[in-house]
């Protein structure tokens, strides 16, 4: 059911780049609702595509956070052993 679930929304991407590319050349104004019928997808499928990129960005920049906090550590406890 899942994967289901993926494919269709792999089949929505595609038709909103497909309109969003259209939409782009034609070089009129884009609005979301015309998007979203161009795309013969609905309006909330938009907005929740970008919370879902604002969201996988956040947690990119959480996991570089951590990364480089673990870095830290290991170089502090490197440093406190090596006084040792």
């Amino acid at each position: 059911m899942a994967d289901g679930r993926r494919a269709d929304s792999v089949r929505r991407r595609e038709r909103f780049l497909k309109a969003l590319n259209a939409m782009l050349r034609g070089g009129g104004d884009i609005t979301v609702s015309g998007l979203a019928r161009a795309a013969r997808v609905d309006r909330t499928f938009l907005l929740l595509e970008q919370q879902l990129t604002d969201t996988r960005g956040q947690l990119q920049d959480r996991t570089d956070e951590l990364d480089a906090a673990r870095a830290a550590n290991r170089e502090l406890t490197r440093a406190l052993n090596h006084r040792a």
